[in-house]
């Protein structure tokens, strides 16, 4: 396996990408949730994540953007802001200002992000020598990515498409001379039903709203294995934002797009008895070449 472009020592960032203005539900991460903020849980939360030395909360340079900034600062993340559109030029912002070595990206729609999943992709990203990591075919909200700070400067320096500086990873997504990872649930872990865990909508709201009632004082420390028997134990929460998942299913085939394209995986288990873990090895001298340019420039 060729080594990544991030070792293990070195500054650990997760990054919360957040807006105020979301098109679907405005105004959704100041949403109050179990006594607390959207950006509040999420910020407490990636705080736990095994191995990350700081949360930034990457939000937009805007006047009406400061009561998010204000809220996320008090629940503990630095804030460090950017253009409202070119949301990769925001992370490489962040990565510059805090010389991270190695990037988490997570979103603020997520408030029950599971802190223990992240650790184990960090580990599983560190352990691999990978260049990009991400969680996939988890319910929708358990979203995380890690890549190092490096290849998203490349990134911001090459992305030469709008949608690769909205989303900020598609161009490390498509690059074919990187070692990725992709961390998914054990086979035997039924994960058929279409969870989703994330505010995106209205409904999603009123789902998390009476998941945190039926969780109580757990609310802030439960993981992705509760919240799954909760909802088996109570199907009729899947009823209150079971549109949404469809509708979500139907329009992202995959949450990992080209991770899989050149179908050259390897297998193995890793530390939790409920992951697995795939992963693409690329090409040598496509990987050297890649190393070479991050060398060349002044990153």
């Amino acid at each position: 396996m060729t080594p990544g472009t991030s070792g293990t020592s070195g500054k650990t960032v997760c990054i919360i990408q957040a807006r105020r203005r979301s098109t679907r539900l405005p105004d959704k991460v100041l949403e109050p949730i179990a006594g607390k903020t959207t950006i509040s849980h999420v910020v407490e939360r990636c705080a736990r994540i095994k191995g990350v030395d700081e949360v930034v909360a990457a939000l937009v340079d805007d006047p009406y953007e400061r009561p998010l900034h204000d809220e996320a600062r008090a629940a503990g993340a630095t804030v460090i802001a950017g253009d409202a559109d070119n949301v990769l030029s925001r992370f490489a912002r962040v990565v510059r200002q805090t010389g991270a070595q190695t990037i988490l990206r997570v979103t603020a729609d997520c408030p029950l992000l599971d802190p223990f999943l992240c650790s184990d992709l960090l580990t599983v990203y560190r352990q691999h020598m990978a260049d990009f990591a991400v969680l996939g075919a988890w319910p929708h909200g358990m979203d995380c990515e890690v890549t190092s700070g490096k290849l998203l400067l490349l990134a911001e320096a090459r992305a030469d498409q709008t949608y690769h500086r909205e989303h900020v990873t598609p161009w490390i997504r498509e690059c074919r001379d990187l070692n990725k990872v992709y961390l998914q649930p054990h086979p035997y872990i039924d994960l058929r039903n279409p969870f989703r865990w994330v505010l995106d909508y209205p409904e999603d709201l009123t789902l998390l709203k009476a998941m945190a009632a039926a969780l109580g004082t757990d609310m802030g420390t439960v993981d992705w294995l509760s919240l799954l028997n909760l909802m088996r134990v109570n199907p009729d929460l899947m009823d209150m934002n079971r549109a949404q998942s469809d509708h979500w299913r139907s329009v992202n085939k995959t949450l990992v797009r080209s991770i899989d394209e050149t179908k050259r995986f390897a297998y193995e288990e890793v530390e939790r008895p409920y992951h697995t873990c795939f992963w693409t090895d690329m090409h040598p001298e496509g990987k050297k070449r890649l190393l070479d340019l991050i060398a060349k420039m002044d990153l």
